[in-house]
């Protein structure tokens, strides 16, 4: 009778050892990836703020808010409570109401036309149809915002003001704020992306390395830092919390 053939402990040895290897550069190429995509978010900041800078001086108003946006690029529709929800697969726009308010307006959702804008204008790559995507009129989704580098992601804007008492963001004064953070159904991207070391690292390099003060803070206070409540201002990040429980807002920005 012939021998069985099977595996020598030398040739199982080889084998376990591929497959760590495997296993070890498939985890290492993940962790490149994503602090690739982490070393992206301050690029993009950065060039948010320079097409909206250079949309101001060509057309004197921020994008979205615009009132004469469709003298340059035509109108989505010609009624403003038609125009509001109406999708434009071309250039074909909405008017703001030029309040520098990046809102609801009675003939635009703001803060999705802002994209479209800065895209018509050639300012920013995409094409972003400008309405609301779900049952509510914040409704964020890729067909209307800009997608991030890291899954799930999405860039938006929009006009708070000022909180206090807030249940996940801090007091203070908003005005238009740059929000980055994991995609949900039917509302802003507000779900956490982020870890807090993660969002401690980029806040440190840019604007103070703290979650409730400066231009960068974050969200949710409750689960990313030492905070008791939105007024304790001076709290600091949990880093020893690796889950990706936070998103980012930029305030004031616009």
């Amino acid at each position: 009778m012939g021998r069985t053939a099977a595996f020598s402990l030398f040739e199982l040895a080889i084998v376990l050892t591929i497959i760590g290897l495997l296993t070890g550069g498939i985890v290492a190429g993940q962790s490149l990836l994503r602090s690739a995509a982490l070393r992206d978010i301050s690029t993009t900041i950065q060039k948010f703020n320079g097409a909206v800078d250079l949309f101001r001086e060509e057309f004197r108003g921020l994008p979205g808010d615009l009132r004469n946006a469709t003298d340059y690029w035509g109108a989505a529709d010609s009624t403003p409570s038609t125009c509001v929800t109406t999708p434009s697969p071309t250039k074909a726009t909405c008017n703001g109401n030029g309040d520098r308010r990046i809102e609801v307006s009675t003939g635009s959702h703001e803060m999705f036309r802002f994209w479209q804008h800065l895209a018509n204008a050639g300012l920013i790559e995409g094409k972003f149809d400008g309405i609301a995507h779900g049952s509510t009129t914040d409704a964020a989704t890729e067909a209307n915002s800009p997608r991030g580098r890291l899954t799930s992601s999405l860039w938006y804007t929009e006009y708070v003001g000022s909180l206090s008492s807030d249940s996940d963001r801090f007091d203070g004064m908003y005005t238009n704020v740059l929000v980055y953070g994991a995609s949900r159904d039917d509302a802003p991207p507000i779900n956490g992306l982020l870890s807090p070391k993660e969002i401690w690292s980029l806040d440190s390099k840019i604007d103070d390395g703290k979650p409730g003060l400066g231009s960068l803070v974050v969200r949710s206070w409750p689960l990313c830092t030492t905070a008791s409540n939105s007024s304790n201002l001076t709290a600091s990040y949990k880093l020893t919390e690796a889950t990706p429980l936070c998103s980012l807002i930029l305030r004031q920005i616009w």
